[in-house]
């Protein structure tokens, strides 16, 4: 069984800050995480609760001849810089089915299987593989005895695809 990793190459909605630049996707679309070197972020600054969305286009090197999906697995990789008792989640959809994953103050890589499961068990080339984008919206809130506000920061997102050669 062959890999195919699809990761962000542009922008479709960015609402969420960049540590660096504007543009998103060039932040979080590394193939190594190199945590707080680039990433997304959203500051969470009340003790009501916030979100943010941000959606991004996924492309990568397609198969050259027929291929059939037969698993997805989306991988995010996040953390809050929170040093107190807050709220932080984040979650991500694609093909309309979402998982949502709570943040902790370091790194962690989470998956999330049973996306996209329109594109498995279907045949693509590359001239007729969909356009995919992923969502992520980042939410949270601060301790009301706390006055410290914080971020939750996103820094790797990709879409790994197992396929078999026709």
């Amino acid at each position: 069984m062959a890999t195919l990793i699809l990761r962000p190459v542009s922008d479709k909605s960015l609402n969420h800050s960049c540590n660096s630049g504007s543009s998103g996707y060039s932040l979080i679309s590394e193939s190594s995480a190199d945590d707080d070197s680039t990433y997304i972020y959203q500051t969470v600054s009340s003790t009501s609760s916030a979100s943010v969305t941000s959606s991004f286009t996924l492309g990568g090197t397609m198969p050259s001849g027929l291929f059939k999906i037969t698993g997805a697995t989306l991988y995010v990789r996040g953390r809050s810089n929170a040093n107190y008792t807050y709220s932080g989640t984040y979650q991500l959809s694609i093909d309309s089915s979402a998982s949502s994953m709570s943040l902790s103050t370091s790194y962690q890589t989470s998956s999330s299987t049973g996306v996209a499961t329109s594109l498995i068990n279907n045949t693509y080339t590359s001239l007729n593989f969909p356009s995919l984008s992923v969502t992520i919206t980042t939410a949270g809130n601060k301790s009301s005895s706390k006055n410290s506000n914080f971020q939750i920061r996103i820094t790797q997102i990709y879409l790994k695809l197992e396929y078999e050669e026709i």
